[in-house]
């Protein structure tokens, strides 16, 4: 139970409460009817706490505790009274946080990280008023951006970048980033910086826009590669039109011991559908393309152009290896 004490020093009044053992002092009451009504909420507060069911009164009382006393507020959570949290972080801080954020303990990949970098730029933007890309910003703008706090953003702010975000992205591209500013101040309720999430009610879907597709008919396709300075570009552009691969994440993790000459087929890794963590480990989802003719007539091309030039040994040997395979 708690108790009030007169704090003659001060010229003020305290509250004591003894738990598990421990006892914790409340300071800083100006008068006794302060802490006499503090002191009810506390002891209330201990029953429910010990129940496991704190009511909503109570938690709107934590919430303008939070608002009004945050020292008062971090001694009744290191009480076990009320839950941690933080003293509210800039929109920079959070943006930090939110690229290196793990979902299901899976840390983000580098390109998820930097496409996180890239949508929380849009908001940076938005509150800096600088337009969209990356020239003549105003650097000192953006930083002062960064440096709001993240309890600034509120619902009718949210609602006017929400339509900004509408009048100057595709759907497409601005339905992921709702996503994104979803999950990222769902992180700054999670730390206590904010009470709810001023994204929480908005819709955003990844549509795909197939306005811009556009097929690379055979005879464009060899205009393009007609145009292509060297044997390493036509071998690239080759593997893009007729093996599929998506550029450049799987030409990258394409070796030389991946091509099966003698079953006229291509193992590709899909660094995209394996887990960063298997991927340190170089285990791959993997496919198999065939051997298309215009891959074979490219593959031909380079190693015949590379065998030609004198490199490191190890490529030199891989490219021998290789023809070895073939021949």
């Amino acid at each position: 139970m708690a108790s009030i004490f007169q704090n003659k020093k001060f010229d003020s009044f305290g509250i004591e409460i003894l738990m598990d053992g421990d006892r914790f002092r409340l300071y800083g009451f100006p008068q006794r009817r302060d802490a006499v009504a503090f002191k009810e909420r506390l002891e209330e507060l201990q029953v429910c706490v010990k129940l496991g069911n704190v009511p909503a009164h109570l938690k709107l009382w934590l919430a303008k505790l939070w608002e009004k006393n945050r020292f008062q507020y971090h001694k009744l959570a290191e009480m076990g009274l009320a839950d941690a949290r933080e003293d509210c972080g800039t929109i920079g801080e959070l943006i930090e946080r939110y690229k290196t954020y793990a979902i299901n303990g899976q840390e983000p990949k580098e390109r998820t990280s930097r496409n996180r970098a890239v949508a929380a730029k849009t908001l940076l933007n938005f509150i800096a008023n600088q337009k969209p890309g990356n020239f003549h910003q105003d650097r000192v703008a953006l930083r002062l951006a960064s440096e709001r706090l993240v309890n600034e953003i509120t619902p009718d702010f949210v609602r006017k970048f929400y339509a900004y975000m509408q009048k100057t992205y595709r759907q497409s591209t601005w339905g992921r980033r709702v996503k994104h500013f979803k999950v990222m101040f769902e992180m700054a309720v999670h730390a206590g910086w904010i009470s709810e999430n001023p994204f929480a009610k908005l819709r955003g879907s990844a549509v795909v826009s197939r306005s811009r597709d556009f097929n690379i008919s055979p005879e464009l396709a060899q205009q393009v590669l007609t145009a292509c300075p060297s044997a390493r570009w036509r071998l690239l552009f080759s593997f893009a039109r007729w093996g599929g691969l998506r550029m450049p994440s799987e030409i990258t993790f394409l070796r030389w011991s991946d091509i099966d000459w003698t079953g006229n087929r291509i193992r590709i890794c899909e660094p995209k559908k394996t887990r960063r963590r298997e991927q340190e480990q170089g285990i791959f989802s993997e496919r198999y393309i065939p051997i298309f003719p215009e891959i074979r007539t490219a593959l031909e091309e380079f190693l015949a152009e590379t065998g030609e030039k004198t490199g490191e040994e190890v490529k030199s040997k891989r490219v021998k290896e290789c023809k070895a395979q073939r021949d």
